[in-house]
This record gives C-alpha cells, structure tokens and sequence, in this order.
C-alpha cells in the first residue's frame, strides 16, 4: 500500500465516540472473565481497560464505513459475552479480523510519520495462538479468513486517553467472576446478563467512564491467504533480524529481552507476532474505489 491509501478517521463526532466508549466499556467489564489473557493481565482492571480499548477500536471502524457505504456484517459474528469472538466481520464473501494496535506520537510528530512503516501483527506467542487459526472458517457461507490492520494514536504525556473508576466493591465483585470462571470461554451461558448488571453495586457507565481525548482510529492494509508468506516472527526472544533493516535507523528494537520496539519507539510488543509491514500488504482504502472522492468522518494520508 501507498502513504496516500492511509485512512485517518478523525472527525467522529465526541457524542458519537461516548457512546461508542460506553457500549465497549460495558461489554469488556461482562466478558472478562471469559476472555483469554493473552497479554498475563493479572489486575482485573487492566484486563477490562485492555479489551475496552479494542472495542473502542471496533466501534469506530464500524461507524466509519457505515457512514461511508461499506457494508461490514459484524452482526453476523457476534457471540455472546462467554464465548470467544471467532472473528470480527464478514466482507467480501470473507471472515476478517480486526487488528488493533497503538502508537505513540506527539500532534507534531505524528505528520511526519510514515505510516506505511507500520508493522501489521498476528499474534504467534504459541502454537495454538492467533495465527495457527488465520485460515480456520466458521460461517458456512464464508470463502477465506483474512485481517484489516488499524491503529489508535496516543499522545506521549498522555497514554491513558480514558478511564474507568470503580469502586472497591465493585472490583471485589468482577475479580470473583473472573476466579470463579478463570479467564475461559464457556459452551452455556454461566449466568444471565440481566442479573450481572443489577449484582455489579451501583454501576453507572455513564458516571465511571471519562474520556480525556478522542485519539484517532488509522486504517491501513489487509491480508488473507495470497499474502501469509510475507508474515515472519518478531519478538523480544525471536533471534532472527526478520525485516530489521528495511529502514534506517533499523525497523525494530528488542529491548532487554522483554519487547520489542518498532519505528524508533512509537509502538511496541511484548509477545511474538508474526509481521510485516504494511506497504507490502494490499491497503483497505484500495477495496473502495468512491472513497477517492469523499471520506466522510476522516481523510487520507498524503
């Protein structure tokens, strides 16, 4: 992909984004007892945040193309709060996943990005990982698994670009659940929803989540089968200098054995994916041909 084929949605209106922070926060603070802790996020808190953060992430992509004409069937895919999400949308006759990462840029630096230089991650930290199921399908009409590769941009001073607050009592309750069902996916229903949100004391969504700033949601490529062969292990205990030096100064960093950074330090990882950069994957703007003329809620990199 091209510099010029970076999506950058960054007009999404504020009452807009709150609602979208709502809806995750709350499906993040219910399911997290069932999601797999990938990233070892003993603290319930930091769990909650982590998969507030991705759904945030969704909810834009999803308003996004809404507004823009483009059809992504996320209903389709949607599970209930105990079991894993196979995969995010149905387009294009395929099952996609959303990967959603974070940078880190000042509003100046963040001009002078390439971001074309952004690595696109699948998670590999074992074999049973994200990346053993690129290809496993799971709707009957569905051709080919593929994956679009976005990115929210935080500011240096300012990393946390909302909060949760809860009550002590409040943790005591989900860290229960989360010990009583041990961050697994269950085939049944373990309780009902109704009776989770009227046992969590005196939550209010509305009351608890802030939002200090709207960071930007960046759409940039897309892979399925055809471009799998590109993809090679990164990570802070991968010895191999899989595509270190295709920029100057070199395009990752493993630091101290615990993560690697990328692009001088402005998104890093702390477990194995299997990468490659976007501009040698195929950009979601190409698969929109009339988004050259408009983009509304957004606009494209030059």
């Amino acid at each position: 992909m091209r510099e010029n084929e970076v999506i950058i949605v960054d007009e999404i209106p504020h009452e807009i984004y709150q609602q979208l922070g709502h809806q995750a926060a709350r499906y993040a603070i219910i399911s997290s007892a069932f999601t797999y802790d990938r990233m070892d996020k003993k603290d319930i808190l930091k769990r909650v945040i982590n998969i507030t953060k991705g759904k945030i992430a969704e909810g834009l992509l999803y308003f996004f193309c809404k507004e823009n004409g483009i059809h992504l069937d996320h209903l389709a895919c949607t599970t209930p709060f105990w079991m894993p999400d196979h995969r995010d949308f149905i387009f294009l006759n395929g099952e996609w996943d959303v990967k959603n990462n974070f940078i880190t840029a000042s509003n100046k630096d963040f001009n002078t990005i390439n971001l074309t230089e952004l690595p696109a991650l699948i998670p590999n930290k074992n074999t049973k990982d994200q990346w053993s199921k690129k290809d496993k399908l799971h709707i009957e009409q569905s051709k080919y698994g593929a994956y679009l590769f976005t990115y929210m941009r935080l500011l240096p001073d300012q990393k946390d670009f909302f909060k949760i607050s809860f009550t002590d009592i409040q943790l005591k309750f989900l860290e229960d659940i989360s010990n009583t069902y041990r961050n697994t996916a269950h085939s049944k229903m373990p309780f009902v929803e109704s009776w989770f949100w009227s046992e969590i004391p005196a939550f209010n969504i509305e009351k608890q989540l802030t939002i200090n700033y709207y960071p930007e949601l960046i759409i940039t490529a897309c892979a399925n089968a055809r471009y799998w062969a590109l993809f090679e292990d990164t990570g802070p205990h991968i010895k191999e200098n899989n595509y270190i030096d295709i920029s100057s100064p070199n395009w990752y960093a493993v630091i101290s054995e615990k993560y690697v950074r990328f692009i001088s330090g402005i998104m890093a990882s702390t477990i194995t994916n299997k990468t490659c950069p976007v501009s040698l994957l195929p950009s979601f703007f190409s698969l929109h041909p009339h988004l050259a003329q408009s983009i509304k809620y957004g606009r494209r990199k030059y």
